[in-house]
């Protein structure tokens, strides 16, 4: 026998061999195509979360009467397959039937009332079972379909079609027209909604699958079929509900979270001090077991006369924080010295707004009228005064004493109206100085 010698290719031929290099892919681009196939999977996993909110179906295979087996088996298959194209329900396999059936000794033998079906269903675990009998008579076959709830036993559906040719017209045609009768009248109109919450941004979960974040626009649901909400947000409590929408364009919903809340507890001296959350009164002391939303806070306790007491906390659901507050009194002597050169601002210092502003204001407002008065006296002063020298200089014209007398005796006159005016104000602010001192010191 001749034998083709295998070639050789010496160690150091390998070297002269030509080997091309794939070229390495750069990082960026790596990346990029990484995000790309993220991408694409999302609307299959829309499309999964879709399917989940189907309902589940199994196939029974059908009962022959007049029939063979094969044939019986074939149709079964086929309308299966219509089943499946339908989109109504999301349609068990038929491997999948068998091996669980097998699993469970489940005996498909003489399983023909509706008490063995729903059994079957239960191993299965689906929520309808579908039924169906195919007989001829002569030149007519006739199929029998009814559907029943695994849940409560009871048929929902049933549904009959005839055909009158060859078995082979009952395969092409019947079963198509067969599966649009059992299916059609169950199909669901196109339902679409807008969810909005308040506060807004919270996250949807539509039958466990993220939709995104509030507001969401619902497009691909049904009409009439039920589907579970579930809102999620930070510091709220979870909003949990069932959804049954009508046919096309549903109005706006609008879900309000209730905040998480916990509990606090503020207790101390001087009673009746205020406590203020951020910028909210909120109670006085003692404020026992107060609700209120969770979150972080700057705590404050105020009291006229007292130093402000702040803190920051922080409220956590379900759990309450007691504190204790002690407020210092503030400096007297301090309160004292401001008013001395302010009146008004002692009081300020210490806390009685109404107090200072009123004293602070009635001050200057007197001081200020007193000083316009004053000038005011300062000009009539210097009126007279010219009438004055006017008058007691005229030693060549007597004729014109009597008049330069009078004007000099009004210019006194109207100047000592505006000392008095002056003289009143400034006793007033002097006044209101002593009022502020006695009532800052007692």
């Amino acid at each position: 026998m001749n034998m083709t010698p295998t070639q050789f290719v010496p160690p150091h031929s390998i070297q002269a061999l030509s080997i091309k290099r794939t070229p390495s892919l750069h990082p960026a681009m790596f990346w990029v195509l990484a995000l790309g196939f993220i991408v694409l999977l999302l609307p299959l996993s829309n499309l999964h979360a879709m399917q989940d909110q189907k309902q589940t179906l199994a196939v029974m295979e059908f009962e022959g009467f007049g029939v063979d087996q094969f044939a019986v088996k074939t149709l079964t298959d086929r309308f299966r397959s219509k089943a499946v194209a339908d989109g109504t329900f999301r349609i068990m396999e038929r491997g999948a039937m068998d091996e669980i059936l097998d699993e469970q000794k489940f005996q498909l033998s003489g399983c023909t009332s509706d008490e063995c079906i729903v059994e079957m269903g239960q191993f299965l675990g689906v929520q309808y079972m579908l039924g169906a009998t195919v007989g001829r008579v002569g030149d007519t076959f006739a199929i029998s379909m009814r559907m029943i709830s695994v849940e409560s036993g009871e048929i929902i559906k049933t549904a009959n079609f005839d055909i009158t040719g060859k078995i082979d017209r009952l395969l092409t045609e019947g079963i198509s027209e067969a599966a649009k009768l059992m299916f059609g009248s169950l199909k669901k109109a196109d339902a679409s909604v807008v969810i909005s919450t308040l506060p807004a941004g919270a996250r949807l979960f539509l039958g466990g699958a993220d939709r995104g974040l509030a507001p969401v626009d619902l497009q691909d649901l049904k009409a009439e079929t039920p589907y579970d909400i579930s809102i999620q947000l930070d510091d709220h409590k979870t909003f949990d509900t069932t959804l049954v929408l009508v046919e096309g364009r549903n109005n706006r919903i609008v879900l309000p979270l209730i905040r998480e809340t916990g509990e606090l507890s503020v207790e101390g001296s001087p009673e009746n001090s205020k406590i203020f959350l951020g910028k909210s009164l909120v109670g006085k002391i003692p404020l026992l077991s107060f609700t209120y939303p969770t979150g972080e806070y700057e705590l404050s306790v105020k009291k006229p006369g007292f130093q402000t007491f702040t803190n920051t906390i922080a409220l956590e659901t379900d759990q309450s924080l007691p504190i204790v507050v002690s407020l210092i009194p503030k400096s007297k002597k301090k309160a004292i010295l401001f008013s001395t050169l302010l009146p008004g601002s002692g009081q300020l210092y210490q806390g009685y707004k109404g107090k200072g502003i009123l004293l602070l204001a009635s001050t200057l407002a007197t001081a200020y009228l007193a000083f316009e008065d004053y000038g005011t006296f300062v000009e009539s002063k210097t009126v007279y005064e010219e009438k004055s020298k006017v008058y007691n200089s005229n030693l060549t014209q007597p004729d014109l004493l009597a008049t330069q007398k009078q004007d000099m005796l009004d210019a006194f006159d109207i100047m000592k109206d505006h000392e008095s005016a002056f003289l009143l104000k400034a006793g007033l602010v002097g006044g209101i100085w002593t009022v502020n001192l006695l009532e800052i010191a007692f």
